[in-house]
Formats: C-alpha cells, structure tokens, sequence
C-alpha cells in the first residue's frame, strides 16, 4: 500500500529561507535555482483522475482546471514533466473497470499531449492493465518516455530512452528517468538497479549538459538516498509515496521534490522558488470561455457513460453471468431505503435531512452518475451479491423494470410515501444498508446480514484522506470529529 504524507507543513529541510502566501499556492525561497528564468511544472501519481467525482466540499484536481492553471499561473517559458502513476489508479485493474479505466487512461494522455508535457517517466500503476495496454499507449504520446533501467526480457534492450536533452533558458537540460527495481512489472520487463543506472546517467551526462534532472518512481526515502550515494543531480522529481513536499529537500547540491496525489497539488519550480497550488475551482473556466480540455473531459464522461451503460457494467465480469459467490442457501438482496421507508418512518424523515440523501444528485450534477468509481461509494450495493448489476438498473419500479435514476433523485423529496412504495429498488445514495448491510427477508423472516451496531470503519471505506481530508490531521484518522460526524447521520433509535 502507498503511503501518503498528508501533512499542511514543509518536511523540515536546510534550504528554506523564506516562506510567503503567493496567489492560489503557497510559496517557499531556497537558496538556489535549476533553470533560471524557466519555470519547471510537475505532477505525479495523478491516478487515473481525469476529474474529481464531486463528493468532496471543495473537489480538487482535473485536467481541464490545470489547463487553465498552466495558462493562468506559469507565464513565459516552462517545462512540464511528470514522475509516473499517470494512468491507473490500482493494480491490477478489476475487471468491471478495465474498459472504463482505459478509456480514462486514453482521456489522460489526449490531455497531457495538449497541456504540453515534454517528458515522463512510468510508474508501477501505469503497467496496472498489462504491458500491451501502456504500450499503446506510449505510442500515441507527444512527449518524451524516459528510462534509464527498465528493460524487455527477452531482447535485453532499453524500453525506451534513458534521457532526454532539452534547451531550456539558453541552457541544456538532461532529464533521465529511474524505476524502482523492487516494485512490480509485467512479466515481460524487468527493472536494473537503479543506483548503478543513476551512477551511469550522470557519468553519460555529465559534459554534455549543464543541469541534470532526474524523474524517478521510487519513493522519498528512496531519493533520499540516491541524492546520498549519487553526486551530480541538480534535482529529483519524485513519485510512489504520494509524499507532499511544500518545499523540496535538499541533500548535496540536489533538490529532491515531491507534488502528492491526483492532481490536487502541482508544484512549480522557479528562480529559487518553489510554489505549491491547489488546483480547485479557483481554475474552473467560464460558461462562455470553455478551455479545449473542458470538451476533452465532457466528451470523456459522456464517453465513460455510454460505455458503462453499453456494457449493462456488469459489476463481477464486464460480460455474460455475473461472478458471485453466493452465501449459503441464496444470495441476500437488498432491499434499499424505498422499502425500510414503509415502516421506519420517523428514521426516513430523518435521513431525508441529511447529506447522504443527496449523495447521488452530486453525481448528477457533476455529470459522474455512471462513473463505476464514484457510484462504489454514492450507491448501495455495488460489487456486493443481491446488489445493483448496472448503472441502467440503479432504481426499478414495482415490476422490477428500470427507470431514470437522475429523474427519480430529482422527484425524490417532494415523493410521498405511497409513491416511494411503488420503487421496488433503490440502489442510489449512502443510504440504510450501506450503515446496516442487506436486509434480505426482514421482517418476514428468512436470511439477513442486518445489523444494529455500526462504527467509523464503515465510514472511513469512502471518506478516505484525498475524499476527505478534513477528517484527518497529519494523516491520521480525527477519531473525535468521525465520531462527531457518525453521530450527526445516525438515525433516531427505534422504539420497541
């Protein structure tokens, strides 16, 4: 598991002089620059993310906001790069997800081939699907793959360039990439050491450039070290650990920078100084003056839906029966809020003021409702035996047949309860059994998993800390405040 460094505050660190708010990102001095008069952006561990699904407060991230960013925040002459998880967010890439996930990967590089990214190095996420997959789509990139120590089995040979050699500022700029050799790859590559591969790059590079740039996939301990055991790098962009660094560590002469996870933050290098920014919906574009990512990305969850909805996105397998393994006897089926309803009243008007009531309408509004991702935490019953089989069959009226499930929300508090009756499922929203598991044949008896007891754990399965990160302080669990939170959704005890 990756670990993610949430702190608000820089790793301590001898190079910072000085630290001051700038406009939309924080911003800290060190005492020395790479490429003068050149700004250097870069990313890694975007995850897959081409938008952020809309359950946050205040959702950050997206490729069209950085677009915007870029134009808005990095003026004159940059370079971009990125350190590699670009296009998945987990491996390997579950089966009901692999068309869309590689869709939004396609998305992904259509994206940054647009935003003018000059160079890259892979992550282990990236391979996430298999060899071919990433393959293809390193063919179609505009920018520059770079690695030093990633290697095919049977050939021997490089999969791609260790470097690159770019003017920047009137000067040469070297940038090679590393893999770290312990993480996992297909069976058809493998990984070199990478410290010998560093040693050798900057043995190449040395004379032919005047700053050398390294783009690693290896963790922050691990660029700690390698600014150690290896003399010459002027800077290591690095990416695994969705570390955050607000300023970059300095080790030597080299500067080691970290910009965290998913698009939150992007991190801009220049004349000494290294500015962290949120890219939130500060960088949203104007109904009249939409950025060409803007249509890349609405054309992309137009996309999404349609294949989601193509497929019927059968939840165990993306074709034919589904996949489950049954509990003993039948399979226990939920059976949502529309029936709990008819006896639980009082527990009904109360879950009607709560946020989870509108939990699927921020899908709808954020034009996610058939996004596979976000409807595992907006819906109940994704994945799960006796739950939802696609994103067509989220609701089904009294004869089990499906309707609109953006209609339905948008009906749904004004519906009265004879009308809520007649909606035989309704799998949309955090609801009763996402709290009390699937009811089965309660209360005419028969099978059932519900129970009365429930805790955090259920919560913090969606609320993790790039979700919401309000619910945690140093990248620990705010026990108190979750415990504040359950309490606030909890409905009222049911009278015996």
């Amino acid at each position: 598991m990756k670990i993610k460094n949430l702190a608000l505050t820089a790793i301590a660190t001898l190079a910072v002089v000085s630290c001051s708010s700038h406009p939309g990102g924080i911003t800290e001095t060190v005492d020395r620059d790479l490429i003068p008069g050149v700004s250097i952006v870069y990313s890694a561990n975007i995850d897959g993310e081409i938008e952020p699904c809309g359950c946050r407060s205040n959702p950050t991230g997206g490729v069209n906001r950085r677009w915007n960013f870029v134009q808005q925040k990095v003026p004159g002459e940059k370079l971009i790069i990125d350190s590699g998880d670009l296009f998945f967010q987990s491996a390997p890439v579950p089966p009901f997800l692999e068309k869309q996930w590689n869709y939004q990967a396609h998305v992904l590089l259509t994206a940054y081939n647009a935003l003018g990214v000059e160079a890259m190095t892979p992550g282990d996420l990236d391979f996430a699907d298999g060899l071919a997959p990433f393959e293809k789509l390193a063919k179609e990139a505009k920018f520059k793959i770079v690695s030093a120590n990633l290697y095919y089995k049977n050939s021997g040979k490089r999969m791609f360039a260790p470097y690159v050699i770019l003017n920047k500022g009137g000067k040469k700029v070297a940038i090679f990439g590393l893999f770290d050799e312990v993480l996992p790859l297909p069976p058809e590559i493998f990984a070199k050491d990478h410290f010998e591969a560093a040693t050798e790059m900057v043995q190449e590079l040395r004379g032919r450039a005047d700053i050398i740039l390294a783009l690693t996939h290896e963790g922050i301990d691990h660029d700690m070290e390698l600014a150690k055991k290896v003399t010459g790098i002027d800077g290591i962009f690095g990416a695994h650990t969705q570390s955050f660094l607000m300023s970059p560590e300095k080790i030597g002469d080299t500067l080691i920078f970290q910009p965290s996870f998913r698009g939150q933050h992007i991190g801009v290098y220049v004349n000494g100084t290294n500015s962290m920014f949120q890219i939130d919906d500060r960088f949203d574009s104007k109904p009249d003056n939409l950025n060409i990512l803007d249509k890349v990305v609405a054309d992309g969850k137009a996309e999404i839906a349609r294949i989601n909805k193509e497929t019927d996105a059968e939840l165990m397998g993306t074709a034919g029966p589904r996949k489950t393994e049954k509990p003993t006897g039948h399979e226990i089926a939920f059976q949502t809020f529309t029936q709990c309803a008819q006896c639980h009243t009082a527990q009904y008007a109360f879950y009607k003021s709560t946020s989870h009531f509108k939990s699927f309408a921020t899908l709808v509004q954020a034009k996610q409702a058939a996004n596979l991702d976000c409807l595992k935490c907006h819906t109940v019953g994704a994945q799960q035996p006796g739950g939802w089989t696609g994103v067509n069959k989220l609701v089904l009226n009294g004869a089990g047949h499906p309707i609109d499930a953006a209609s339905f929300v948008k009906s749904l508090p004004n519906m009265d309860m004879q009308a809520l009756g007649k909606i035989s499922k309704a799998f949309v929203n955090v609801q009763c059994e996402t709290c009390h598991k699937a009811g089965g044949g309660h209360p005419m008896g028969g099978a059932t998993l519900l129970t009365k007891a429930i805790d955090s754990s259920t919560c913090v399965q969606c609320h993790t800390p790039d979700r919401a990160p309000g619910w945690y302080k140093n990248g620990k669990l705010d026990a108190e405040l979750v415990q504040a939170k359950l309490k606030s959704v909890s409905c009222p005890r049911i009278r015996n």
